[in-house]
């Protein structure tokens, strides 16, 4: 009875070890300590996969919802995913399957993590483009799992928009007056930057 238990027990965390899971950049908690960035009103630019939330969170400071505003800004982020197997014995697949069993991991997975933050006058062109790159390493196998390393990609990304926040912070004299230069955004005048921005993220 014992045995079967075991087996039982042993098979349930395969099978959560092997389940998806998907990394959702919105579900990030994004509150950290910010830089008073005082930065004129900016609209966000709404073909993103972060909300309006989310971006508001992590830009927290300059941003504008409506069009009173001297431009936009753009939130993106990416990720890649690359392995290399530890083990590749030809022909003796029992053998690799065996030393996974017993908790030797499949392969090394690297995870290259980006984020981006654009700044655009209220034209369309662009005032700045600022990015981040991170790195995260992880075992795949039975005993590690299989799914992103979703807790350590969230800890990264909120590390990078703080760094990206802090960078605009530093830069905020030069923003600002270019973002005069071109001035506020005029209603007539928005669907031509709009289209123009989407055209540079798409």
């Amino acid at each position: 009875m014992k045995k079967k238990y075991a087996i039982f027990v042993f098979m349930g965390f395969l099978l959560t070890s092997c389940a998806t899971k998907r990394f959702d950049i919105n579900a990030v908690d994004f509150s950290y300590q910010y830089i008073e960035q005082n930065i004129l009103p900016l609209k966000f630019h709404d073909r993103s996969s972060v909300t309006l939330e989310t971006a508001d969170k992590i830009v927290k400071g300059f941003s504008s919802k409506d069009t009173n505003a001297w431009g936009y800004y753009y939130i993106s982020h990416s990720f890649d995913r690359t392995e290399r197997k530890l083990f590749d014995i030809i022909n003796i697949d029992y053998i690799t399957f065996i030393l996974h069993v017993v908790g030797v991991p499949e392969a090394r997975v690297n995870h290259t993590l980006v984020a981006r933050v654009y700044l655009f006058d209220s034209k369309g062109d662009i005032v700045e483009i600022y990015e981040k790159t991170g790195f995260i390493m992880t075992y795949r196998g039975l005993w590690y799992g299989y799914n992103l390393p979703i807790d350590k990609m969230a800890e990264e990304y909120k590390k990078m928009f703080q760094e990206i926040i802090n960078d605009i912070s530093a830069s905020r004299d030069r923003t600002n007056e270019i973002l005069l230069m071109a001035g506020t955004m005029e209603s007539d005048d928005m669907a031509g930057a709009y289209t123009k921005i989407y055209m540079i993220i798409k």
